[in-house]
């Protein structure tokens, strides 16, 4: 089995090698068929003015038996020549005629005789009086044919070589900008990223470059998405863990009841702050982790009445009525980590910040488009002007009621962009807040 070189040049000289020989050897072979039907033309062209030439002689002037004598005087050249009565009696043969029997078709004909092949032009004159027939052995004819394929071989290969150092220096002189590119890539320092020159090099390899560029873009602001994240999760979590140590050392110290009591529940408070925390950064993990895994289909309204079931103590603690509407079956093709993770937080929101006997109502539907999700509540709402901070993770709106992470609604707007949805935020048509989340394709209602 053939092995390519594994370098780029090395495949292409290989290529280029291989269509070289290829195209050699067809040209020497249709230079071979057509040098041989143009060479056979040629000499059937001989043989016919030869006869004619012959019979110009004035053959037929001479007496039968003077027949011999006067051909013997002509020009037969290369040829052998017979010439035959009407009654097909030989009268005259050449040295170098084989022995071809009398035949009365005039034209080109061939004849095997001996371990030769004759090719032959027959004519007789214009009264009928004599026939000659010029022939030529075929060995003639070929070993013309094979100097004429010798020298044009070893032009060939005398030329080879020297297209081959052609290719060879155009090859490696067309890679000159992918060994640059190369020389970028191994010069390249990850702790001080820079973008990679783009408009000295080739068209074909401008593509590839400004693609390194975009990815290098996209890895950079990842990593600096990451860098923030952890020195604002490192803050957060540093909050409840603070507090949590500073309640615990007062629980221990003190020989107050009720302060001990106090410090104890705002350690529990603590305790429960912090891994609500953690809840939402494992959240942000699940989430990264669903963007790599393929989607699957699963019944949404199933998906969301389960997540719903689990929040309703913590609603009906509040006095809050929670109310479910959806189809009996809604099948969606997505990933249902990510769309239980951004219901789920939605509706923590709504808990978290209504108050006391609030009406919190979640409405999933098909749309044109897809699957449309509402979360409406009639709680104090979120200001226009804070509505597109508040998906920035981490932010919480100055004077919120109540402490959290601010991660939810982050969360939610990476499970909407990981579908290519769309998240709006808008006021309820009564009072509070209505958000609204789009996700297209891939729902498809079933009657059951």
């Amino acid at each position: 089995m053939l092995r390519f070189p594994r370098s780029l040049g090395g495949r292409l000289m290989t290529y280029c090698l291989i269509s070289l020989v290829l195209i050699t050897t067809i040209v020497l072979g249709g230079g071979y068929a057509m040098a041989r039907q143009r060479s056979e033309r040629w000499f059937d062209h001989r043989l016919k003015e030869s006869t004619q030439l012959l019979l110009a002689f004035e053959l037929d002037k001479a007496s039968p038996n003077h027949v011999g004598p006067h051909a013997a005087s002509l020009p037969i050249g290369p040829f052998a020549v017979q010439i035959f009565g009407p009654d097909g009696t030989l009268l005259f043969a050449s040295m170098n005629a084989p022995d071809w029997p009398f035949s009365r078709q005039p034209g080109y004909s061939n004849q095997e005789i001996g371990d030769k092949t004759w090719r032959a032009y027959t004519q007789w004159d214009n009264d009928g009086d004599f026939q000659v027939r010029v022939m030529e052995d075929y060995a003639d004819h070929d070993q013309f044919l094979h100097l004429l394929a010798r020298r044009q071989l070893v032009t060939l290969l005398l030329v080879l070589p020297i297209v081959a150092a052609a290719l060879f220096y155009s090859v490696r002189r067309g890679l000159l900008p992918l060994h640059e590119l190369s020389q970028q890539l191994d010069d390249f320092d990850p702790n001080q990223p820079r973008h990679f020159e783009t408009e000295a090099l080739v068209e074909e390899l401008q593509k590839p470059a400004i693609a390194l560029n975009a990815l290098l873009d996209r890895v950079d602001a990842m990593l600096e998405r990451e860098r923030r994240f952890t020195s604002d999760a490192a803050h957060e979590l540093r909050t409840p863990f603070a507090a949590l140590l500073v309640q615990a050392e007062v629980a221990r110290t003190t020989r107050d009841d009720a302060r001990r009591e106090h410090a104890l529940l705002a350690v529990e408070e603590a305790a429960r702050r912090g891994g609500h925390l953690v809840e939402q950064l494992l959240a942000l993990a699940r989430l990264d982790r669903a963007e790599r895994l393929p989607r699957e289909i699963f019944d949404l309204a199933s998906l969301s009445q389960n997540t719903l079931a689990e929040l309703a103590g913590r609603a009906a603690d509040k006095d809050q009525q929670l109310s479910f509407n959806a189809p009996d079956r809604l099948l969606f093709i997505g990933h249902a980590v990510a769309v239980s993770t951004a219901l789920r937080n939605l509706v923590e929101n709504a808990i978290r910040y209504t108050p006391r006997g609030a009406q919190i109502t979640v409405t999933l539907q098909s749309s044109a488009q897809g699957v449309e999700l509402v979360v409406q509540d009639n709680g104090p709402g979120i200001e226009p002007a804070l509505r597109e901070r508040v998906l920035d993770r981490f932010y919480r709106p100055p004077g919120a009621a109540e402490d959290g992470c601010g991660l939810g609604l982050s969360l939610v707007a990476q499970a909407v962009t990981l579908h290519g949805g769309s998240l709006v935020l808008e006021d309820a048509p009564q009072h509070g807040l209505q958000v609204r989340v789009n996700l297209p394709h891939g729902a498809l209602p079933v009657a059951v």
